[in-house]
């Protein structure tokens, strides 16, 4: 392997740089691996050509970046956005053929618990102010009574 260690446990998960990732079977004389590659079967590699694959805590642990404040933001609301109580048409709202955002969803619960509602929608370009308005339209029946 890259590292210098040519010991690797049957069932390890290796990368090689052409033929991806697969699972070690066994070693091989002349430095070489059997491999069971996922798109590929089994082949013969060059044990200096493989790198013992990442697992999943691996992954996320070398992904971890300092957080944002849009990143900040963007966690908040999804959490508001989870805490908030189900409303009537919550199921309607969910079945859309829409990916709805977070903070519509706040959006939508603020203005159709609140009393008296006067808002003005004024989001940036492309984030959703008219599927804001349905879903407010929509919720809008269900909480005046």
């Amino acid at each position: 392997m890259s590292n210098g260690s040519p010991e690797l446990p049957v069932g390890q998960r290796v990368a090689h740089p052409e033929m991806g990732s697969g699972v070690f079977i066994s070693s091989e004389p002349g430095g070489y691996a059997r491999i069971f590659f996922q798109n590929l079967g089994e082949r013969r590699v060059p044990l200096s050509s493989l790198q013992r694959a990442l697992t999943w805590d691996e992954q996320v642990i070398l992904e971890i970046r300092p957080a944002t404040r849009e990143a900040l933001r963007a966690l908040w609301l999804a959490l508001e956005a989870e805490r908030l109580p189900l409303l009537e048409s919550a199921a309607t709202l969910t079945a859309a053929k829409v990916d709805l955002l977070p903070h519509q969803i706040v959006l939508t619960y603020r203005i159709a618990n609140s009393s008296p509602r006067r808002f003005l929608i004024a989001d940036g370009v492309g984030l959703g102010k008219t599927i804001e308005i349905a879903m407010i339209l929509r919720e809008l029946p269900s909480t005046t009574g």
